[in-house]
């Protein structure tokens, strides 16, 4: 399993990709410093960035087609210490997100 020297990715115009690919991608990406996606942000995704990806620093998606909830970005929160930008849309903020701002 080969790790990709990546830091930056932007898919923010890239509607055709894939969660399968997305999610395969992850685990090779340690050094990922930010990730910009059209959508595919999920408790999924979130799950295999806070495993993998503990530098990350920025998660943008420019769609309103976010299904994530406050126990992923939570998991997220925990595990990437540097994460400084978050820009979800789609997200409603509740009483359990405000406690994690």
């Amino acid at each position: 399993e080969s790790i990709l020297p990546l830091m930056h990715l932007d898919f923010s115009e890239c509607p055709a990709l894939n969660q399968q690919c997305l999610l395969w991608a992850v685990p090779r990406l340690k050094h990922l410093r930010s990730l910009k996606l059209d959508r595919l942000v999920n408790d999924e995704l979130c799950s295999a960035l806070a495993s993998t990806c503990t530098m990350l620093e920025v998660l943008e998606s420019t769609s309103g087609d976010v299904q994530v909830t406050a126990i992923g970005l939570k998991g997220l929160a925990s595990s990437c210490r540097h994460l400084l930008n978050v820009r979800l849309p789609a997200v409603e903020i509740n009483s359990e997100l405000k406690q994690l701002m």
